[in-house]
Formats: structure tokens, sequence, C-alpha cells
């Protein structure tokens, strides 16, 4: 799913029992990061298993609408402003961005970090329901877009047709190291 510049691969892999594992792929050898968790009680595509690795080989990743951490071999839940989680990416210094769907319709963008957890960053300033988040630099500024929710046939939140940009700036101050 995600290549860093040292040439570890983060993704996932399916055990014998169909279970699906997030793994670390590095020198030749496969290690297991755990059980990802079920998705068949999240509908939406958007939220199914996702995986980013950064250079100093911290992942981030989101399966089963949760959310999740890995620094240094120990794993951590990313807390959300509530719902749903979809990670949409980390920066080098830690920093995780992803959106969280709340069961009354609503997604905001976050970003979360060890030294000060989830920052929900709402839905943007042009009044719409929906924010999704693309990606983050290392100066902390994360790009996105934002949208009124238009159901799929599942009745969730889809992309929708219309959208806008939106650039959130320097949205905390660097993680600690």
């Amino acid at each position: 799913m995600d290549i860093n510049a040292g040439g570890q691969i983060v993704g996932t892999s399916t055990d014998s029992a169909g279970g699906n594992h997030f793994v670390i792929w590095e020198r030749g050898k496969i290690r297991d990061l755990g059980l990802a968790p079920s998705v068949a009680r999240v509908p939406d595509r958007a939220f199914f298993e996702r995986a980013f690795i950064n250079d100093r080989g911290q992942v981030a990743a989101s399966a089963g609408g949760q959310g999740f951490f890995w620094s240094d071999g120990s794993m951590q839940s990313i807390g959300s402003p509530g719902g749903i989680v979809a990670v949409a990416g980390i920066s080098d210094d830690g920093r995780v961005i992803g959106t969280a769907a709340d069961p009354n319709s609503q997604q905001h963008a976050f970003v979360w970090s060890e030294s000060r957890g989830t920052v929900d960053l709402g839905t943007g300033p042009h009044g719409f329901g929906r924010a999704w988040v693309v990606g983050i630099n290392a100066r902390g500024d994360i790009l996105g877009l934002t949208g009124p929710c238009e159901h799929s046939y599942h009745q969730t939140c889809g992309y929708p047709l219309e959208t806008r940009a939106i650039l959130w700036r320097n949205t905390q101050a660097p993680a600690s190291r």
C-alpha cells in the first residue's frame, strides 16, 4: 500500500484462517503488525484497509472503521472526532491525517499526533457537511476537499460531484520526536 525512502513497504497479508494482518516488508522479511479489524460492518469502500509509512518507519493504518499508529514496535489506537475513521496519510514527523464519519452524516477531517491526540479540523468554510483529506506536507499543511453529502447505494456519503479544495495551514506544531 505504501513505501518509504528506506524501502520499507507496508500493506496487508492474509493468514491461513482468512484474516487480514497489517505487515511491514523490509530487507526480505515480513513483520506482522497485527490483525486488521473486520470491514464487514463498514459498507463504504472509502473506509476499507489503508496503510501508510513515513521515512522514520512509523505506520498509520485504518480498517473496519478504526485507525491505528505504530512506532518503535508499539501500536496504539487513533481516536477520532466521532464515528468511522479512515486514515489518509502520515507525515515524516508522525502526524496522521484522515477523515471520521459520524452517524449524523457529518464527515470531518482530522490530524492526530502522539503529543496532541486527535484534533478535529471540521468540514471547512464552505458550509458543506463532508470533508476528505488528500495529503500533508512537512510544515503540517493539510490538503483536502469539501462537498455536500451525496448518498451512495449503501446510504453512505460518496464523493460528491460538487467539491471545493481546502487547505488547513500548519494545523499544529511539529509532533514530538
